[in-house]
């Protein structure tokens, strides 16, 4: 008996003692961090109703459009040679040289028009990435910094916010008729020895949670007030997906 008491406590001491280490502080951690806190908020059911969202609460989902991008190419050489032909919604990122980072971000991506009246109360959505990318340390040195970071944005238009007394929180200024919302996309880190190289596939899928926009985070989120909402989702609404992106030691990367 003893020696289960001694052991537990041993036991007991070695789980506490984490919560004395001092929280990292490298922007990984720290993306991570935010990353999960915007999907609580994003999670966060509605406080007066039992089921999470009364307004969608037992309606049937209907299928109202498709948004996708052209082909869009990160690489070390742009040109038609390196490339091939592109279609008009194609794109092609010209990385900087290794180890530098790479910046981009691809505005109207793909768009699509919800009529008025479409939804009751929630936009759904189903966001899926499928990215082919290439980790390759040609410097001939250990480089530590090896990332892509791909995150979709949405710019929604609707003529409810054309209204110039009201002014969006999250920027302190006038809508001007659109508002910004983003969803996490893919993020991936890791380390390399010179010469080092390594090419993964990317398909998944992001489902909904508490949609990309609904009365409840136009309310609570954004200050519209029931009337506002309500016109709203009786007024046209124009989705615009936009790419924001980062690399650094990536040899190419394709994504759709």
């Amino acid at each position: 008996m003893n020696l289960r008491l001694i052991c537990l406590a041993a036991l007991a001491a070695t789980l506490a003692a984490p919560a004395f280490a001092k929280a990292p502080t490298s922007p990984d951690y720290l993306q991570a961090r935010k990353d999960m806190r915007d999907a609580r908020i994003e999670a966060a059911p509605a406080i007066t109703a039992t089921v999470g969202d009364a307004d969608s609460f037992n309606r049937h989902v209907k299928y109202i459009g498709l948004i996708s991008t052209g082909f869009i190419l990160v690489q070390n050489d742009c040109s038609l040679d390196a490339t091939g032909p592109l279609g008009p919604e194609d794109h092609c990122v010209v990385t900087n040289a290794a180890p530098a980072l790479t910046n981009f971000t691809i505005n109207d991506a793909g768009r699509m028009l919800i009529p008025a009246k479409t939804a009751n109360s929630l936009f759904c959505y189903n966001q899926t990435s499928i990215v082919t990318y290439n980790f390759s340390n040609n410097t001939g040195v250990y480089q530590p910094n090896a990332r892509i970071v791909l995150t979709p944005n949405y710019t929604i238009q609707n003529a409810a916010l054309n209204d110039p007394t009201m002014i969006d929180p999250t920027t302190g200024l006038p809508f001007n008729g659109k508002l910004n919302l983003g969803l996490a996309g893919i993020r991936h880190a890791r380390s390399l020895q010179p010469d080092e190289n390594q090419t993964e596939r990317d398909n998944t899928t992001r489902a909904c949670i508490a949609g990309l926009v609904s009365k409840q985070n136009l309310k609570d989120g954004f200050g519209l007030t029931d009337a506002q909402v309500k016109t709203f989702f009786n007024s046209d609404t124009i989705i615009t997906m936009n790419l924001v992106g980062q690399t650094q030691m990536v040899g190419f990367a394709t994504i759709n």
